[in-house]
This record gives structure tokens, C-alpha cells and sequence, in this order.
């Protein structure tokens, strides 16, 4: 009998620790009230949860940490520490999809949400971007809506200095061109920063972007960047990596 319970005990272990899902970033798509928002959760092993989510129409960060209790969630919002709402749902399988109800800070107001996955990324809890970057996750946002910004602006010295080269783009969006220093950059700048181009970047999301080890991207990988060792001065720095420039027609 002893040893049939402890069969159980064993048995009702695993389980919960296989119902629970790996450490990682989990990021979603979906809407609360019908509008559309994107979130991401790192999930850790005593069930905490950490994150943060935007309304797409907005570049604003709204932090999230709360709990995961089996299949149940509860999520606590801030902005600059101050409480803003409360998510309190339900996550399937794997983490897959949550849903339930938005909750304002003074309970006056609810609203449904509902947000499937798109993806899953292996950044440590500290750094979304860790797989490339020795930095913290504001540090490497920072960065990211740093370039943007000397793009749109058309600041191309800034960008002329941020950049590890040898760097390849096209001119004018279809001469492909390798810039090797960054006087080339800047005598070449306004044909690989042509309108359209800087158009599209404008519309691009600085926060809870895409990591590989190989570095970080902005939009559909039109702008890569990635944490940076420079062997002569023997400093680590963050540096454009790859401008994928082409015909964006």
C-alpha cells in the first residue's frame, strides 16, 4: 500500500511538472476588447511569470508579473510602477493561448482578451536578448529605438558609427554594395536610406522583437543588429550588423 501511494505521489509530481512549460520567452498576438495587442511571458520553474505586452497602435511598454497556477493565470499590469490592471485567465496546453477577462486597477472596468502564441525564444529571465547580447532588456530596446530614430531622422553620422563593417546593402534599393568604412557609409547613406525604406522602418516596433544568437531584428529583418566585440580596442558595444535594404515595393 506504501508503496502503491508513493506510485501516486510520484506520478501526480511529474505531471505537474510537465504541465508546466519550459523557461523561455513566449510571445502572443490577439486583442483585449477587440483591440489588437501583443504580449510576451517568461514562465519560470516555481510558476512565476514576468513580461510585458503593447497595444499595437502604441510603442508603450506595459509591464506584467503574476502567477501560473496549473492552467490558471493572474497577471498584475504597471506602468512606471504605479498598478494599471489585472489579467486573470486561463492558459492551454503548452502555452499555446490564453484568454479571460482585463481588469482596470479599480475593478470599474472588464474587458475579454484573448492571445495565441507566435513564437518562443530562449533569452534568459534577466535579458529577452540574451542568445546575443551581454545587456539588459531595456538596454538593448534602448538600442533598437535609438536606430530607428537615426533612421527616420536621417542622422547618418550616428549611424555611420554604429555600424560593424564590412557591412553589404543596396543602393537605392537594388545595387547590391559592400561599405567597408564609415566615410563610405556616409557618402553612400542617402541612396541605401531612400524613402520608402525609411517609411517602413518608421512603422517598426522597438520592444519584444526577435532574437537569434546571431542578434536582434527590427521589422522583417530589414535591420539586424547584435552585441559586439572589437578585438583591437578590446570593448563590447552594440553595432548594426546587416541592413536589408532591397526593393521593399
Amino acid at each position: 500500500m506504501r508503496f502503491l501511494t508513493t506510485i501516486i505521489v510520484i506520478h501526480v509530481c511529474i505531471q505537474a511538472v510537465c504541465s508546466r512549460p519550459l523557461s523561455g520567452w513566449y510571445d502572443f498576438e490577439g486583442s483585449i476588447g477587440g483591440v489588437k495587442v501583443s504580449l510576451t511571458l517568461y514562465p519560470d520553474n516555481e510558476g512565476k511569470l514576468k513580461g510585458s505586452y503593447y497595444y499595437n497602435k502604441y510603442e508603450t511598454k506595459i509591464d506584467l508579473r503574476g502567477e501560473l497556477d496549473g492552467g490558471d493565470l493572474i497577471l498584475e499590469e504597471s506602468i512606471n510602477q504605479e498598478i494599471t490592471g489585472f489579467f486573470i485567465g486561463t492558459v492551454s496546453e503548452r502555452f499555446s493561448s490564453i484568454e479571460g477577462e482585463w481588469i482596470n486597477a479599480n475593478s470599474a472596468k472588464s474587458l475579454p482578451f484573448k492571445l495565441n502564441s507566435t513564437g518562443y525564444y530562449y533569452g534568459s529571465k534577466e535579458c529577452r536578448y540574451s542568445p546575443a547580447f551581454y545587456d539588459t532588456t531595456e538596454e538593448v530596446e534602448q538600442f533598437a529605438a535609438a536606430i530607428k530614430k537615426a533612421i527616420v531622422d536621417e542622422d547618418y553620422n550616428w549611424i555611420a558609427e554604429n555600424i560593424a563593417y564590412p557591412i553589404t546593402v543596396h543602393l537605392e534599393g537594388t545595387k547590391e554594395h559592400t561599405i567597408k568604412t564609415a566615410d563610405e557609409m556616409l557618402r553612400y547613406a542617402g541612396k541605401i536610406f531612400y524613402s520608402e525604406f525609411i517609411a517602413y522602418i518608421k512603422k517598426q516596433v522597438t520592444i519584444n522583437m526577435y532574437c537569434k544568437t546571431e542578434g536582434a531584428m527590427i521589422g522583417a529583418g530589414m535591420i539586424w543588429f547584435s552585441g559586439y566585440f572589437d578585438m583591437d580596442t578590446e570593448k563590447y558595444s552594440k553595432k548594426i550588423i546587416a541592413i536589408n535594404n532591397a526593393d521593399i515595393y
